[in-house]
């Protein structure tokens, strides 16, 4: 089954962090080991940061993108804020019906320590919310959880306090005299055995709001698990939203990736050059043996495959012993004659173990090597019978026999 990971983030840093997995309907898991929390899978997980280090307020804000209101907003709110604008982070909610977008503001510094402690324990939190708006709530209703380190108090769909609970007798008449009172104060006071504190009836009873205790049986860190979370603020917007976040994990490995994309793209243009001379060189030594197939056998018509149909007629050749005698002659001769640049067969005849073939060559020079690579490479015995020297090439005839036979 589907599981949701809540995680309360600690205002005190050497704190632990506690975790609670629900399933739907069920409490399945809890603790405060956040390598065993990250060791879950969980499909969403959801962090609750301190109330009492952000502060929610509101922003007459233009109708324009998400993106444009999140620079807009640090220029609207300067004059209400301590601290310099540059230091913060700054966060924007749904707009309410009175037109104005409520806004959560928070330091930086507290952004990036929640975001790297999440991160070394190997958890990449969906939402990141105040724990104020964590708090069940319902309209012209407040709720307020009393806990031992910490009072939260939740007024609105996106707004409210928190404050120690030793103040919530100064602190609770001081909100109800700022703000429009709500019909009913919804009260869980978590401490345990903890005496009903007499502050509340006054505050409540003095504006005539309310009052309505809750037991906390189930602790106050279910309480805030079970509230509804579409309306709240999340965090995760801006500099420090998922997307911005997943590209400070990569950001480190692009000139890396950049390098070995280099790299392969070198590799591949070498190899590429590399396979087209080699087919340039292919299709060379093609066309040369069709050349030679073409001067042997120059009743052929139609060439589909030189050496395939050489090795054929040399097949048919084989017939008897002068036919053997001839294949074997031109065998040993073809790859030389085929090698020789320049070399032009004009006739070919065979008689009584002798080959005799006409060619035209460049250079007379070209006949000697022509010659001698017959003689040492393919071991035959080639004669020049005859050579003329015309303009720049020279006609010659040669006869080759087999070494031994004179």
């Amino acid at each position: 089954m589907p599981i949701t990971l809540y995680l309360r983030l600690p205002a005190d840093p050497t704190a632990t962090t506690s975790w609670l997995a629900l399933e739907p309907g069920t409490i399945a898991r809890s603790g405060s080991s956040l390598p065993a929390a990250a060791g879950l899978g969980a499909q969403r997980v959801i962090a609750l940061v301190p109330g009492s280090e952000v502060l929610l307020t509101h922003a007459d804000l233009p109708a324009t993108s998400r993106q444009r209101m999140l620079q807009a907003v640090p220029y609207v709110l300067e004059e209400q804020l301590a601290d310099e604008v540059e230091a913060l982070h700054f966060a924007v909610g749904r707009r309410n019906s009175d037109g104005q977008v409520p806004v959560a503001v928070v330091a930086s510094a507290y952004m990036e320590r929640w975001l790297e402690q999440l991160t070394a324990a190997g958890l990449a939190p969906h939402l990141l919310l105040p724990d104020i708006l964590a708090l069940p709530w319902e309209p012209d209703s407040w709720t307020l959880l009393l806990e031992e380190e910490a009072a939260i108090l939740r007024t609105g769909e996106a707004q409210g306090y928190a404050f120690e609970p030793d103040l919530l007798a100064a602190a609770l008449p001081h909100a109800l005299a700022r703000e429009e009172r709500p019909r009913q104060m919804v009260v869980h006071d978590c401490r345990p055995a903890a005496p009903p504190d007499p502050s509340l009836e006054l505050a409540c009873g003095a504006a005539e709001v309310g009052l309505v205790r809750r037991d906390c049986r189930l602790g106050a860190f279910q309480l805030l698990a079970s509230g509804p979370i579409e309306g709240a603020i999340d965090l995760l917007q801006g500099p420090f939203s998922r997307r911005e976040q997943a590209g400070k994990r990569w950001r480190p490995w692009i000139p890396t990736a950049a390098l070995l994309a280099a790299l392969l793209l070198l590799e591949g243009g070498m190899l590429f050059s590399e396979y087209l001379q080699l087919a340039r060189t292919d299709q060379q030594l093609t066309e040369r043996i069709e050349a030679v197939y073409r001067e042997a056998f120059p009743d052929s018509k139609r060439i589909v495959d030189a050496r395939v149909q050489m090795e054929q007629q040399l097949t048919l050749l084989r017939g008897g012993a002068g036919q053997q005698e001839f294949a074997d002659l031109l065998t040993r001769a073809a790859p030389i004659l085929a090698a020789t640049q320049g070399l032009e067969l004009q006739a070919l005849r065979y008689r009584e173990g002798e080959l005799e073939l006409e060619i035209r060559l460049a250079e007379l020079a070209g006949l000697d090597r022509l010659k001698a690579a017959l003689g040492g490479e393919a071991g035959l015995s080639a004669e020049i019978q005859n050579a003329n020297a015309a303009d720049s090439t020279v006609e010659a005839r040669l006869v080759l026999r087999r070494s031994g036979r004179s």
